[in-house]
């Protein structure tokens, strides 16, 4: 099962369901010792609710409420116990069964208005070995220890051992010290400062009215620069710059 699908087991909208689907379950077969129409059939006396499918219905909806709570013998009998009263009733249907099995609850009540009193349908009995299916999914469990989570951590836990990648990375130090031109990069503040019209400045960002923001990307690159380096042989051979920043 897909994780989306867990998380789900385990949310509180999903034990929502499971509960009203219990309580409904509880109240059809309430409905038939009491011999309430507006239980068993919800007040659809051609169509009511066998007691059967309420007990199976109700087997699945308390094994789903304990997912990922524990109690796996128990799931595992609610489980069974509806799979047991689907697959008898199927058995009954398939092989054309006395309705001897129909008749385990509420006898006196059913009556003989129905052909199959009592019995699951086919299509009750498919619901329910697939309800029984999801149900025996095991559900993910939360990570306990947060150490089991992903977690940031600092660049300076991270060393470039690789000859090609160290080059690399000393090019990129050299044109945040060299190439660029902090001056420049600052010329719209010192304007800004003075009352000034800011000249010498970059192009693109640093000629709209969103200048400045490059400085922002070069502080962050340096002082990336500046912690990946920080520590290892890399840090000496940076430009005293980057080692203030």
């Amino acid at each position: 099962m897909a994780a989306a699908d867990h998380d789900f087991l385990g949310s509180k909208s999903a034990l929502a369901l499971f509960a009203v689907g219990g309580i409904a379950s509880l109240f059809t077969l309430a409905g038939w010792p009491t011999g309430s129409l507006a239980l068993k059939g919800f007040g659809i006396a051609d169509y009511p609710a066998w007691p059967l499918t309420a007990l199976a219905n109700l087997f699945l909806a308390v094994a789903l409420l304990l997912t990922g709570r524990g109690h796996a013998p128990l799931r595992v009998l609610l489980i069974a116990g509806s799979v047991a009263i689907a697959s008898t009733a199927l058995a009954e249907y398939i092989f054309d069964l006395p309705a001897g099995f129909d008749r385990l609850l509420f006898a006196h009540a059913l009556g003989t208005g129905s052909t199959n009193p009592g019995r699951p349908s086919p299509l009750a009995c498919s619901l329910i070995f697939i309800t029984a299916l999801a149900a025996l999914q095991p559900r993910t469990a939360a990570a306990a220890d947060p150490v089991e989570k992903l977690q940031d951590f600092s660049l300076d836990q991270v060393q470039i051992t690789d000859a090609y990648q160290k080059n690399l990375f000393a090019k990129d130090v050299t044109y945040l010290i060299t190439t660029l031109d902090s001056d420049r990069l600052l010329a719209g503040f010192k304007a800004v400062s003075t009352g000034s019209n800011p000249t010498n400045l970059y192009g693109g960002w640093e000629s709209q009215n969103i200048r400045g923001h490059s400085l922002g990307h070069w502080l962050s690159a340096v002082a990336h620069a500046y912690q990946q380096a920080k520590g290892s042989e890399s840090e000496q051979a940076m430009p005293e710059q980057t080692r203030c920043t």
